[in-house]
């Protein structure tokens, strides 16, 4: 069709990392707000409320609740990170609500009630900033996943609108000629390998930097 694989292969990188940093962050915003909530009032109504809300939507496949959400919503970019977003929200649920448990009993916490600080004071301001190691690398571990989920979703049509390029839909343009024009297809496949591989390993990075005794 005349068109430069490699220009659109780099150009749908302006589609697919904002999509799957958007997506993250979307999950991080909502699952460390609701893990902190639960994790501070462990064995309340609240608590069990975030909880069963989290099983609920883990045990909807990420790539079918996109589907359901972009149907409903529509075809763009932020429906897109959104769809994704949301199917992330309970993995940091579960990681801030086991982080901040750990830190909820400790000599600061009780100090900082002592003093006369807020629920709400002591929970974002003390307990969670003592907590965000787990976070981090669970953000960094998410990202990889999230491009790789836009990727399924755009392979499936359920992605960026057409004609914009993004590496999931470059597959699915290439598949039909993989026996004649084998790069159409794989140079996509290659750049989602390698970025999903790349963040990944910083998340690998990022645990053993934050946790010495893994070095050992």
């Amino acid at each position: 069709m005349g068109r430069n694989l490699f220009a659109r292969v780099i150009y749908a990188t302006r589609f697919s990392l904002p999509i799957g940093v958007g997506a993250t962050l979307l999950a991080t915003v909502f699952g460390v707000l609701l893990g902190s909530i639960s994790a501070y009032y462990d064995g309340t109504a609240t608590d069990e409320v975030v909880m069963r809300f989290s099983d609920t939507l883990a045990s909807i496949p990420g790539i079918l609740l996109g589907m359901v959400i972009i149907t409903t919503l529509g075809r763009s970019v932020p429906n897109l990170i959104i769809a994704i977003g949301v199917s992330a929200i309970p993995v940091f649920i579960r990681i801030t609500r086991a982080s901040v448990l750990t830190l909820k009993g400790n000599e600061f916490v009780e100090a900082a009630k002592a003093v006369g600080l807020s629920n709400f004071r002591i929970l974002f301001s003390q307990v969670l900033p003592n907590g965000l190691a787990p976070i981090i690398i669970t953000f960094t571990g998410s990202l990889g996943m999230a491009i790789l989920v836009s990727a399924g979703l755009s392979f499936l049509g359920f992605g960026v609108p057409i004609p914009n390029p993004e590496w999931g839909s470059l597959v699915a343009a290439g598949r039909d000629n993989v026996v004649t024009a084998w790069w159409l297809a794989l140079f996509p496949g290659l750049f989602i390998m390698i970025v999903v591989m790349g963040f990944n390993l910083l998340g690998d990075g990022l645990r053993d930097a934050f946790d010495p005794k893994l070095k050992k």
